[in-house]
């Protein structure tokens, strides 16, 4: 997929020179290249801004470099800059990245700009006026501004009118404005590390004695040769002396390191490290909360196993299996005087062996808090189904009883040895207790 792009000069001189050339002490450059846009990146721009900045710094300019930025980088930049110019001396700012024209005004695209409307343009992105305005305020020698924008504009869609590429910018009195190609033309970016057109004009900026015409018609020549005439690059110029960028004849090359950044970085470093020591505390404090969930969650399972432990053995006793005292048939006694009914899955206790009436055998059963609880007073069916394995006649011998009379839940006493159920009234019988096991 094609990208395109523009390149635009401006210089906006003070004064007229006969040789517009300065020495490395009153040279400076910004120079911004952004490509890591979410939705539209590009490709080249970081890699021009680079190059660029690289060339300027041979050809004697102190260089501040921006790459990536941001809507508030960028205008920290800028204010930066114009502060630097105030001393005197050649400015000059180069953009690369995304840009559009909107109602006949350019903008430059940061990388953080969310752009869904034309009424987003002027509060996302940064009027490439204000950079203008920044050379004029500073009241030095010489400005140059390039743009070496993408032509098409990425937020075309979304639009309701759209023009390719940035506005025509005619050069006043000793200016030169410069394109990649015709306005109103694409430009290709290349499949290389550099747009076409930025390529060749990184290579002619490194070659001595050339003036800032000669430079332009050989990137012209060149560009239009590689792309079969299909992109001719142009520029308007109303200079009045010549401008070098190497006007001695030498490549003046310095350490790559003498390239500096904008004067806020000091401060955005400090904030950067500021946010990587709050970032790191708040990940141990993180990771200590975590390590305390995890204890609190370990110990409150063993905790809960503690208690289902506790539960099961006060609701359901005899699953430790007390020790047994005797077996009869269906019937298991333990030693604490349980009677087991295996058939009936049924335990049975034996009150005192008395007679006792109605209320006070009822009362003695919901008081019985022995092994665990969960007593009641039996039902007629239920102590039927005591009768002994011999004819059915009194309870199996494995209670240690003489009674022959037991109330039931209805309060009917059930005689034993006539099988006779009758309401007993006023008539004392023997209290028994029982409880499922299930």
């Amino acid at each position: 997929m094609r990208k395109y792009r523009l390149l635009v000069f401006v210089v906006l001189p003070i004064l007229i020179l006969t040789v517009m050339n300065a020495t490395a002490s009153n040279r400076t450059a910004l120079v911004i290249g952004n490509g890591a846009y979410q939705s539209t990146p590009l490709r080249n721009p970081v890699n021009d801004a680079g190059d660029m900045a690289n060339v300027l710094f041979e050809s004697g300019f102190k260089v501040i470099l921006k790459i990536n930025a941001s809507q508030r980088e960028m205008e920290t930049a800028m204010r930066a800059f114009g502060k630097a110019l105030r001393k005197g001396g050649i400015g000059l700012f180069y953009y690369a990245g995304h840009g559009l024209q909107l109602n006949g005004t350019n903008y430059l695209i940061p990388v953080d700009a969310q752009i869904e409307t034309e009424s987003d343009v002027k509060y996302e992105a940064v009027d490439a006026g204000r950079i203008l305005g920044k050379m004029e305020d500073a009241g030095n020698n010489l400005n140059i501004v390039i743009l070496d924008a993408c032509r098409n504009n990425p937020f075309a869609r979304s639009f309701r009118s759209s023009t390719a590429g940035l506005a025509r910018m005619d050069a006043p009195t000793g200016s030169l404005v410069a394109y990649a190609t015709a306005p109103g033309k694409m430009a290709a970016d290349g499949d290389g590390r550099n747009g076409i057109y930025s390529k060749h004009l990184i290579r002619n900026i490194r070659t001595p004695g050339l003036t800032i015409e000669q430079v332009l018609k050989n990137v012209r020549v060149a560009v239009a040769a590689e792309t079969s005439n299909k992109q001719v690059p142009w520029e308007s110029s109303s200079l009045m002396g010549n401008f070098y960028f190497n006007a001695n004849g030498q490549e003046s090359v310095q350490p790559a390191a003498s390239i500096v950044i904008s004067e806020g970085l000091k401060a955005e470093r400090e904030q950067l490290e500021q946010e990587k020591r709050e970032l790191g505390k708040i990940k141990s404090e993180m990771a200590e909360q975590q390590k305390l969930e995890q204890e609190r969650k370990q110990i409150e399972a063993e905790k809960q196993k503690l208690l289902n432990s506790a539960k099961v053995a006060s609701i359901n006793p005899v699953d430790k299996e007390p020790a047994i005292a005797a077996r009869k048939g269906q019937y298991v006694k333990y030693k604490n005087n349980i009677v087991y009914d295996r058939k009936n899955d049924l335990e049975w206790f034996a009150g005192p062996d008395e007679y006792m009436k109605g209320y006070k055998a009822k009362s003695w059963v919901q008081n019985l808090t022995m092994d665990g609880g969960g007593w009641r007073m039996p039902s007629n069916s239920e102590l039927k189904g005591l009768y002994n394995e011999l004819g059915g006649k009194g309870f199996t011998s494995l209670f240690d009883t003489s009674a022959r009379f037991v109330w039931s839940s209805v309060i009917d006493g059930v005689n034993f040895y006539s099988s006779i159920y009758t309401d007993n009234g006023g008539y004392a019988c023997r209290a028994f207790a029982v409880r499922s096991r299930k």
